[in-house]
C-alpha cells in the first residue's frame, strides 16, 4: 500500500499523456495554417509570440513525449490490457462487418492521401490554400529563403555588387558588423525583419530585383504541383497571360485558375516538365 503523499507515477503518466496529446492537437492545428517557411522567415512571422520554427519544435518534441508516456502507460497497464484484449478477441468474430468497415476506411484514407485522390486530398489542399494566402508581394522574398544568403550571395540574384548593397545599407542607417553575415543576421542586429532590410535596398534599385526570381537559379517551392498558374505568376514575377501564351506555344492550353498538376495530367506530362517550360 502506497503512503499518503507519495508520488503516483501511474497517475503522472496518464496526466502527461493527456497533456502531450492536447498540445499535439493544438500545435498541429497551428502548423496546418502557418505560412510557408520562405514567408515566415522573411517577415519574422509570429503567432502568440512564437515563430514557425518554435511551433514546429514544440509539436515535434511533444510528439516524442506522447510516444514515450504512451509506451510507459502500456507497461504500467500491461496485465489489464492483455486481459482486456483476450476477452475481446473471442468476440471479434461477431463484429466481422465492423472490422471490414474499419479496414476499408483505413485503406481509403491511406490511398487517398498517398495518391492525392479527392475528397481526401482536399484536406491537404485546404492547408496549402490557407498557407499560400499569407503571401503577397511585400511578404514574398526575391528568391526562396533569401534570408539565409550572405550579402555577397544575395548580390548575385539582384545583379548588384556587394559594395553597392553595403553602401545603400550604410546610408539607410543599417549597421553591418561582418560582411559574411546573412541577410537574416544583419536584420536581427538592426531590429528589423529581412523583408524590411530588403525594402531599403529595393527603394534604391528599382524593379529589376523582383524580375530576377525567374532566372535559371530559381527552385520551385514545395507543393508547386498544386499551385495555380496565377499563383505561379506571382511567384515568378511573370504576367499570367505570358505564362498562358508560353504554354500555348508549346501546344498546351491552360487557364489561370488551373493547377499545374491538373494541366499536366491532361497532357500526360509531369508538373515539373510544365514548370521548366514556364521558367524558360
Amino acid at each position: 500500500m502506497k503512503k499518503r503523499g507519495s508520488f503516483n507515477w501511474r497517475a503522472f503518466t496518464s496526466f502527461m499523456m493527456f497533456m502531450s496529446f492536447t498540445i499535439e492537437v493544438f500545435t498541429g492545428i497551428i502548423l496546418y495554417i502557418v505560412p510557408p517557411g520562405r514567408v515566415a522567415h522573411w517577415t519574422n512571422w509570429r503567432l502568440l509570440w512564437l515563430e514557425k520554427s518554435q511551433w514546429e519544435a514544440w509539436h515535434t518534441v511533444f510528439g516524442y513525449v506522447f510516444l514515450f508516456f504512451g509506451i510507459l502507460h502500456i507497461i504500467y497497464n500491461w496485465k489489464p490490457l492483455m486481459h482486456y484484449l483476450k476477452s475481446k478477441a473471442a468476440g471479434t468474430v461477431k463484429n466481422k462487418k465492423e472490422i471490414a468497415a474499419t479496414i476499408i476506411v483505413v485503406l481509403v484514407f491511406t490511398i487517398g492521401s498517398i495518391f492525392e485522390i479527392p475528397p481526401v486530398s482536399y484536406v491537404y489542399d485546404l492547408s496549402e490554400y490557407i498557407s499560400e494566402s499569407w503571401e503577397n508581394k511585400e511578404s514574398s522574398p526575391p528568391v526562396p529563403h533569401a534570408e539565409r544568403l550572405t550579402v555577397e550571395e544575395f548580390s548575385k540574384y539582384i545583379e548588384m555588387k556587394p559594395s553597392e548593397i553595403f553602401e545603400i545599407l550604410k546610408k539607410a542607417g543599417v549597421k553591418v558588423s561582418d560582411q559574411n553575415k546573412t541577410i537574416e543576421e544583419i536584420a536581427q542586429e538592426n531590429n528589423m525583419t529581412p523583408s524590411e532590410l530588403f525594402k531599403k535596398i529595393k527603394e534604391k534599385t528599382g524593379k529589376s530585383i523582383e524580375l530576377k526570381q525567374s532566372s535559371e537559379n530559381y527552385t520551385p517551392r514545395r507543393g508547386y504541383g498544386r499551385m495555380t498558374l496565377k499563383t505561379i505568376s506571382i511567384d515568378l514575377k511573370i504576367p499570367v497571360k505570358k505564362i498562358i501564351e508560353t504554354l500555348s506555344e508549346n501546344g498546351i492550353k491552360a487557364k489561370e485558375e488551373e493547377t499545374l498538376k491538373e494541366i499536366a495530367d491532361k497532357y500526360d506530362k509531369t508538373p515539373y516538365e510544365l514548370f521548366e517550360i514556364i521558367k524558360k
